[in-house]
């Protein structure tokens, strides 16, 4: 029976100064299939390639299971706190995963090549990392998952306060960024949240698909930066799912169910994409259908809630409202409201 594989290796860049270790997962029937989806995966601080090749052994029963769908899982070790950063007149770290990375990987494994099959995720420094990559390029990839990613409260250096800043120990080539003099312009040229802002447009455009998670307890309080991003999303009307984990921790058991339900996302988005390409109907979306095609003359047919057609269906019964709604009320054809204050 066909296994996940581990393949260990080095790939040298002019970007950095060392070879970079690296470590692909294969998924079982890895060899001889078509084409697989790419899903770069972002260490965390003070981890390596090596927290990839540990998970494996998971992976290898999540795609047996079916919970997640066959993909080429890549990770580079790119240094305990590099923070994915392009350093000024140093290691270029940001852009050798966006760009120098994946053109290896394409060259030589099995996989896709189109933005809609190219996947970012990552925990903690690397789901910092995911998250600027992705809002910096986002027709370059399908979707982003960042779990308890470490990023702050606000757009500037100093919009956060001291509870929010207790992820960074120090140490590496990143103090200018998130030291305690931090360099107010490298700090906002690098947070996630001030590029989601720049670069809104075309975000939201893109059709990005956007997870965002931590838990509620974070011993690193990561859930004040998860939060307001996510606020941030909100108000510029940009579609993504949040989750807020009761008491869940940075590390401990909660988070492994975590990643799980990430990459269960993550497969997905491949899946709805391909659906979206190559659509399924069911009998009661033709019927419906077909009932729309008559001018919704006689009765409407019959329909399970759980198909596309009871969607179409629903909206279809409140279309006159919102509609009236939209005449008055600008912000009703927004996905996400304009929330009054809470306090």
């Amino acid at each position: 029976m066909a296994q996940t594989r581990v393949e260990l290796a080095e790939l040298r860049s002019d970007l950095v100064p060392d070879p970079v270790p690296y470590a692909v997962v294969l998924p079982p029937g890895y060899e001889g299939s078509d084409p697989l989806p790419l899903c770069l995966n972002l260490h965390g601080g003070g981890g390596s390639r090596d927290m990839l090749a540990e998970l494996s052994v998971v992976l290898d029963t999540w795609f047996s299971d079916g919970s997640v769908e066959p993909m080429v899982i890549a990770s580079a070790s790119t240094g305990e706190l590099s923070f994915y950063l392009d350093e000024p007149g140093g290691a270029q770290w940001e852009t050798f995963i966006a760009r120098a990375f994946p053109a290896h990987l394409r060259e030589k494994y099995n996989v896709r090549t189109d933005a809609g099959s190219t996947l970012l995720t990552g925990v903690s420094m690397g789901g910092h990392g995911c998250l600027k990559i992705a809002f910096a390029r986002p027709t370059e990839f399908a979707a982003v998952a960042a779990l308890e990613p470490a990023i702050e409260p606000g757009f500037r250096a100093g919009d956060s306060t001291a509870r929010s800043r207790v992820y960074y120990l120090g140490g590496g080539n990143t103090d200018r960024m998130l030291g305690p003099d931090r360099d107010d312009a490298l700090f906002e040229a690098n947070s996630p949240a001030a590029r989601l802002r720049h670069n809104v447009d075309a975000v939201r455009s893109s059709g990005l698909a956007i997870y965002v998670e931590c838990g509620d307890h974070d011993a690193l309080n990561l859930h004040d930066g998860t939060e307001f991003l996510h606020r941030v999303l909100w108000d510029h009307d940009i579609s993504h799912e949040y989750h807020l984990v009761r008491d869940g921790d940075h590390v401990g058991p909660t988070l492994l169910p975590r990643m799980h339900e990430a990459f269960r996302w993550l497969s997905e988005v491949l899946r709805k994409n391909r659906s979206a390409a190559d659509p399924e109907l069911t009998d009661a979306d033709r019927a419906f259908m077909k009932w729309a095609d008559s001018g919704f003359e006689g009765e409407a047919p019959a329909f399970d809630l759980n198909t596309e057609s009871a969607v179409q269906m629903l909206r279809l019964q409140f279309s006159a409202t919102r509609e009236a709604a939209e005449k008055v009320d600008p912000t009703a054809k927004r996905r996400y409201a304009v929330m009054p204050p809470t306090e």
